[in-house]
Parts: C-alpha cells; structure tokens; sequence
C-alpha cells in the first residue's frame, strides 16, 4: 500500500498470488494427518515433502529474530508514515451484553415469539391461532398414539415396552 493507505503498489498482485500458493500449500500439510489418521504415515508424507511447513515457519521465525527484522523495520520508515486511523467503539460493547447474550433474555425471548406468532398469522391467512393449551392436549394425544403404536410392534413382553 501507497504510504497513505489509498492505494495498492504495483507488486501487490504477485504478492497476492504468492501468499495465495504459500497459504494453500500450508493447508495442505496441516490437514495430511486428517487425511491418513495415524502418526507414521503423516509423518512419512510430511517427509516425503522435506517438512516443508515447519522448516518455512522456522525460517520466519528466525529471520525475525535476526537482524532483518532492523532492516524490515528500515525499510518501512522509508516508506514514510503509517495512514492515520483512529479507534472507533462499537455501539454493541456499550450495551453491556456479554459474550452475545442480551442484558434481559426475557425481553428477547418474548419478542421472538411474537415475531413467530405474527409469522404464522400471516402464513394462515388471518386465521384465529389455536389455543396453547389446545395445542399441548393434541401433542400429548400424538405421542400416546406413537406410544401405544411402538409398544404393539414391540410386544407386551419386552423390556422396551415397558419403559415406554
């Protein structure tokens, strides 16, 4: 990127197909023993290849350990100075939800519902909705039929019977 941060320099193309290579080839020694499922074979492929994902990042590590990491460092002070940004707070972190979960579950919960309820008002055409204690005696009178329906299959005399 131009010092500025506007615009791309002219190798970013080849820089992106590279670690575009670099990145697919990474994948493909990380995910061999997903692949061959035990520890001598993944270790045999990965010498096949002269463990050439470890040996890479070693050397990346190394490197900037070493003094290349002073004539990176160099090379970027020449460039000139870093775009200006500033740190914007996200709304969400001030609402004092923590992890995803709403300050008052309660509210959320119920207002899912409505939005289900009204959901399934239009989808009906207008229709009245069932009564919720309707609705519990006809899933109580289904699953006494599949009850009963799984204990003739079964036989009176078996154990599975029984518990259902």
């Amino acid at each position: 990127m131009t010092p500025d941060g506007s615009k791309s320099l002219p190798n970013k193309r080849y820089y992106d197909i590279f670690s575009w290579f670099i990145t697919q080839f990474a994948f493909c020694f990380v995910t061999t023993p997903f692949i061959l499922l035990t520890l001598s074979d993944s270790i045999r492929a990965w010498a096949a290849v002269w463990f050439y994902a470890i040996i890479g990042v070693s050397i990346s590590g190394a490197f900037t350990l070493s003094p290349g990491k002073r004539w990176i460092q160099r090379k970027l002070k020449a460039r000139g100075q870093r775009p200006s940004m500033q740190r914007q707070e996200s709304l969400e972190s001030l609402a004092g939800a923590t992890l995803g979960v709403p300050l008052d579950p309660g509210v959320e919960f119920d207002e899912m519902v409505d939005e289900i309820v009204e959901e399934v008002r239009k989808r009906r055409g207008g229709k009245p909705l069932p009564n919720p204690a309707e609705v519990r005696r006809q899933v109580e009178r289904t699953l006494s039929e599949k009850a009963s329906a799984a204990r003739e299959v079964l036989g009176p005399e078996s154990e599975k019977a029984k518990a259902i």
